[in-house]
């Protein structure tokens, strides 16, 4: 397993953003594979976090880590917390990831995303002009926010083979011993 951070140092060239404030639905951003040559393709991630804040007043909802296709269909999802357990200070998140058992494809995107209409969590991209594997991402992914073309914030654990699973072999039932009773021991 190897573990890769973007950007080394987040408290530098970033830029903070809302991840509501518009109306009630989905909202959030994300780090793009967008070409062929990403980096992101072909890897098995295992861990995703990402750096975000939480702004009071901390509202009600969730906020969730997943992979999308380019179609916006969520793959899979490596964790889920109420957002009130983000911090007021601008972090890594720290959550127990699950890990995903398909590799990235082009077109899939790592995404944080927000359920809610009260809270304001922000996640952070980079601003100084630095992209992760080269090229820049849509890094606000799905709407009503606008697309910026900065990369997001994240870290990651990864492998380049499968995820290995739980090998169950069945075993052959072995008998339970018989007690064998001396007839001197009789009473």
């Amino acid at each position: 397993m190897t573990s890769e951070q973007y950007p080394a140092d987040p408290t530098s060239n970033y830029t903070a953003i809302d991840l509501d404030g518009y109306s009630s639905g989905t909202y959030g951003m994300g780090e793009t594979a967008t070409t062929a040559d990403s980096s992101l393709i072909g890897r098995y991630i295992s861990d995703l976090q990402f750096y975000m804040q939480n702004v009071e007043p901390i509202g009600s909802g969730n906020i969730k880590a997943t992979v999308k296709n380019s179609s916006n269909v969520i793959l899979h999802t490596f964790w889920t917390v109420a957002n009130s357990t983000l911090s007021t200070d601008a972090q890594w998140t720290a959550n127990t990831s699950e890990s995903y058992a398909s590799p990235i494809a082009e077109g899939d995107y790592l995404a944080v995303e927000v359920t809610t209409s009260s809270a304001i969590p922000r996640a952070f991209r980079n601003s100084g002009g630095t992209a992760y594997d080269g090229t820049d991402s849509n890094g606000l992914t799905f709407l009503p926010i606008t697309a910026r073309t900065q990369d997001t914030f994240f870290k990651m654990t990864y492998s380049d083979d499968p995820p290995v699973t739980d090998i169950k072999i069945a075993l052959p039932q072995i008998p339970e011993p018989k007690s064998i009773i001396n007839s001197a021991f009789k009473s």
